[in-house]
């Protein structure tokens, strides 16, 4: 998977480097095709200059293509690391998300004599742009995780650890719901637990206060200028993993609303 926590670097870089390869062969071979049967309609018909317009069109999209190529700053990180050159296709990648100001995570009734009933909050939330993941930034798109709702067995975990389970969508001890600012989650934690005890004190004291998720077979496309980071926009995810709290947070909180974590009540 490719890890959107601070703590793997290499491991996001690699599965979105190998994204990021895969769509580059798509794009250059769909160009390539197009210049080619152009040229061909030219060689039949010399003087069609609306072929000979979209000829140009397309080299110069090439062209584009080939010095962002160039440029690609995940590209470069990735290569630069001894032993690794490949941008082949593959990989599970995570993401993880810092709560924007006013939406701080807090634990209400986890005394010594109670515990928290529930950790809600946005684990993906769309049209939001992340920090620099190692070499790329990214964006999800509105409604990338429709697909994914409907088919995947989604755990709740703290740390993407699955020793510290919290619920299951199949047990119906997780709730997932879809609107317009991403993917809502509600775990009903297990009364008098004390993993879900410990985490809400941890989350009550606030040491921990951010969020992610895991997911795998992305659809996506990349903006690549030069003299620009690199930036990946998913427009869908295949499967969903795992969502919940994370120590280390790779989305910043200065991005705005990043994450919207509720309350441990």
């Amino acid at each position: 998977m490719e890890v959107r926590e601070t703590a793997d670097l290499a491991g996001r870089t690699s599965a979105a480097g190998r994204s990021l390869g895969k769509w580059f062969e798509r794009e250059s071979d769909t160009i390539n095709r197009a210049i080619a049967l152009g040229r061909e309609r030219l060689c039949a018909s010399p003087g069609d200059e609306e072929t000979s317009r979209s000829v140009r069109d397309l080299e110069r999209e090439r062209q584009r293509l080939y010095k962002g190529w160039k440029s690609s700053t995940l590209r470069r990180t990735i290569e630069s690391r001894a032993g690794e050159t490949s941008l082949s296709p593959g990989g599970h990648e995570r993401r993880a998300a810092l709560p924007a100001a006013g939406f701080e995570i807090h634990a209400a009734g986890t005394s010594a004599t109670t515990t928290a009933k529930s950790l809600s909050g946005y684990a993906i939330v769309y049209n939001k742009t992340s920090e620099n993941l190692g070499g790329f930034v990214e964006r999800i798109e509105p409604g990338a995780c429709t697909e994914a709702l409907r088919t995947s067995d989604v755990r709740c975990l703290f740390n993407h650890d699955s020793n510290y389970l919290l619920g299951r969508s199949s047990a119906a001890t997780l709730e997932l719901k879809e609107d317009n600012a991403g993917v809502h989650f509600r775990a009903y934690l297990l009364p008098f637990d004390p993993i879900s005890y410990a985490i809400a004190r941890r989350v009550d004291r606030r040491d921990v206060g951010g969020c992610s998720f895991s997911f795998v077979d992305p659809t996506d496309r990349w903006i690549l200028e030069p003299g620009k980071i690199d930036m990946r926009i998913v427009e869908r995810i295949g499967r969903i993993f795992d969502v919940g709290p994370v120590t280390y947070p790779a989305y910043p909180d200065t991005q705005g609303d990043c994450a919207k974590m509720g309350n441990l009540v």
